[in-house]
């Protein structure tokens, strides 16, 4: 596998980093600024010109704390789509404190884009909602 792990924060990406050094993880995770507010992208636009936002491929893509402003969760759910629609063998998965008013502005924003339901409705789920024996 190949984890790619995201933040606006440099330091926040640093921690990480370590955290994953420290559990020998070192090896399957890379770390990159993006920036949620700015254009969203993935490797195949060639033609954007915020390459800190371009995203590797990946299996598994990590949002963390995305909910603290409407515009954030809006440009995570956009990110979320752009993955969910160019493979279907990537997982986003999005860490959140259940008490963040923005949680529900995401999941209801994500499920706006066309084909997202259809595809993964019933997989859109939040990690309290989920029972992890099943999941590979």
């Amino acid at each position: 596998y190949r984890i790619v792990a995201t933040d606006v924060d440099p330091v926040a990406l640093e921690m990480v980093e370590l955290a994953a050094e420290q559990q020998g993880l070192k090896s399957t995770l890379s770390t990159q600024i993006y920036d949620l507010l700015g254009s969203t992208s993935r490797s195949d636009d060639s033609d954007n010109e915020h390459k800190s936002n371009i995203l590797p491929d990946a299996d598994l893509y990590i949002m963390s704390d995305v909910f603290e402003s409407a515009n954030v969760a809006k440009g995570a759910a956009r990110l979320t789509r752009q993955i969910l629609s160019s493979t279907s063998t990537s997982r986003v998965w999005v860490f959140a404190q259940t008490d963040r008013v923005q949680r529900e502005a995401y999941l209801q924003h994500l499920k706006q884009f066309p084909g997202v339901v259809q595809s993964h409705g019933s997989s859109l789920q939040w990690k309290s909602d989920i029972d992890f024996d099943g999941i590979p």
